[in-house]
């Protein structure tokens, strides 16, 4: 059983959408989903002031749907005018194995002189570790 009494077939419908508008409503994340299957749940996780945290989880009535989703995304999620992530939701408490390898990080707030160049360098110098563009 996963997080909240979830099967692990019932794993497998739900999806994380990361990189959302903070103006996008639960509405149109919805209507956005619909697309791709019957949506039994979906939420725009907001904050204690009811603003967008600017991500949110998607649920099917099939694993056909979540499938159907994750495959469009070769064409590239775009709602709100934003692009976003679409991936699996694996709960917490999955097991090591169960985790996606993920090796993209979000940085956010740099300066618009920032490029891929000088954020490799920053990493590679002060992190001891090799970036790939």
């Amino acid at each position: 059983m996963g997080r909240g009494g979830e099967s692990k077939e019932d794993a497998l419908k739900k999806l994380f959408v990361g990189g959302l508008s903070r103006d996008t409503s639960d509405d149109q994340f919805f209507q956005y989903f619909s697309q791709f299957g019957t949506v039994t749940d979906h939420i725009v996780i907001k904050d204690h002031s009811g603003v967008s945290k600017g991500f949110g989880f998607c649920t099917y009535e099939t694993e056909e749907g979540a499938d159907n989703a994750i495959k469009s995304k070769s064409d590239g999620h775009v709602i709100d005018g934003k692009s976003v992530e679409v991936k699996r939701a694996i709960p917490r408490d999955a097991d090591p194995e169960q985790r996606e390898k993920n090796n993209k990080m979000f940085l956010g707030g740099l300066l618009r002189s920032t490029t891929a160049e000088t954020v490799k360098q920053y990493f590679e110098e002060n992190f001891n570790c090799a970036v790939e563009s």
